[in-house]
């Protein structure tokens, strides 16, 4: 499953667009100014995706007046493919719609997931709300993301949280890696990964050795077809002797 499409309707004072996040085993990098919408991106990511670290109201433009309707969409296309790749379609999505009659009334909000065999043309497959029918609420929208997509909400987010960004920004180069190692664990990879890597090589230790057996034994068994072979010539020569000698 890679990040293929994201497509935003009614997202703070962005006029609708699509925008393509690249091809399997291409790294993309979003970059620009303040005020470019880097933040913005991310905070569509983790919105679509059900995040906890995301509040819907942050998409509402501020322009909007207090009665003003909010009518939103975000949808984010996977393309099923790459080492995370599942058991489904070419394309599959999931999208956002938000309703909001005004600014102080509560969100609506609605999750689908999508499935088609091209972007352009994607079929619901599954909706979401709050008092979701065949118990499709919001907790069964995020664990389906886990379980049957294998996609974690908040792994999309990262730390775009302004108060993180922030407090990351403060922070000795060491101490920030420290802080984000511990966020994601990332010393105890370094220690499954050190240890698989001491595994690796008992392993080609092991190997190695059971060539060696190997080879040995390959000698032994063409010494031994060397032997057979010079015991059967002498059989046939002395049972061609005998026959000459009888006759």
């Amino acid at each position: 499953m890679i990040p293929y499409q994201l497509k935003i309707h009614g997202v703070r004072d962005y006029s609708p667009r699509s925008i393509h996040l690249g091809e399997p085993d291409e790294h993309i990098l979003i970059t620009g100014p303040n005020g470019v919408g880097k933040s913005t991106l991310t905070f569509c990511l983790g919105a679509v995706l059900y995040s906890s670290k995301v509040e819907l109201e942050g998409l509402r433009s501020t322009n909007l007046k207090v009665n003003d309707p909010w009518y939103a969409r975000i949808t984010l296309i996977f393309l099923n493919e790459g080492k995370t790749k599942i058991d489904g379609p070419k394309f599959i999505a999931f999208q956002l719609t938000v309703n909001q009659d005004t600014k102080n009334s509560p969100i609506q909000r609605e999750y689908e997931v999508l499935h088609g065999q091209d972007q352009e043309h994607l079929t619901s497959h599954a909706r979401y709300t709050s008092g979701g029918t065949a118990g499709r609420t919001f907790k069964a929208y995020r664990e389906d993301l886990r379980v049957r997509y294998k996609i974690e909400p908040d792994i999309y987010y990262l730390i775009w949280y302004q108060q993180e960004v922030n407090q990351f920004a403060a922070m000795y180069p060491e101490e920030r890696f420290r802080k984000f190692s511990d966020m994601f664990e990332i010393s105890e990879m370094q220690k499954e990964w050190e240890a698989s890597l001491e595994k690796i090589k008992e392993v080609r230790t092991e190997i190695e050795y059971l060539k060696a057996i190997q080879k040995g034994a390959e000698l032994n068994l063409n010494a031994a077809q060397t032997e057979l072979n010079k015991y059967l010539d002498n059989k046939k020569r002395i049972l061609t002797s005998g026959q000459k000698y009888y006759t």
